[in-house]
């Protein structure tokens, strides 16, 4: 965060996905079009409230890039591609990230992203602990 209180994250568990700040989330879109060689859905197929997403039909385990998140402290929260490529329809996978309008440029991350870890916060010391848990490890 600056020191006008701008940025930062939250680590939000009744918000189903997680907001980017628009730049970032036009960055992670623009990487992520440019990586995976799916065709987009056409006609109906195509969700309106997803800015990506692919036509997976035929392909038995489609190559989607993993994302990692660097946090303060040098700890990096990598969470499952299932925790960000969703689907939407059959045969159609969609990353399910929003961006961020509002001014303030912080992050939020959403439920579906955190599934599959433990989160321990420890507010007496503004500090964040996560591990994998169950049947995430691997």
């Amino acid at each position: 965060m600056d020191r006008l209180g701008n940025g930062g994250t939250i680590v939000d568990f009744g918000t189903t996905f997680t907001f980017l700040p628009d730049v970032a989330y036009r960055h992670v879109v623009a990487a992520v079009r440019r990586r995976v060689k799916l065709p987009t859905p056409g006609g109906s197929g195509s969700p309106t409230n997803f800015d990506l997403c692919f036509n997976v039909s035929g392909v038995q385990r489609p190559s989607l890039p993993r994302l990692s998140f660097k946090l303060v402290g040098n700890s990096v929260f990598s969470p499952s591609v299932r925790n960000y490529f969703i689907d939407t329809s059959e045969n159609v996978k969609c990353l399910a990230l929003q961006p961020m309008t509002s001014p303030g440029g912080f992050s939020v991350i959403g439920n579906l992203m955190q599934q599959g870890f433990l989160f321990e916060f420890d507010i007496g010391r503004s500090q964040l602990g996560f591990s994998r848990s169950g049947c995430s490890r691997g």
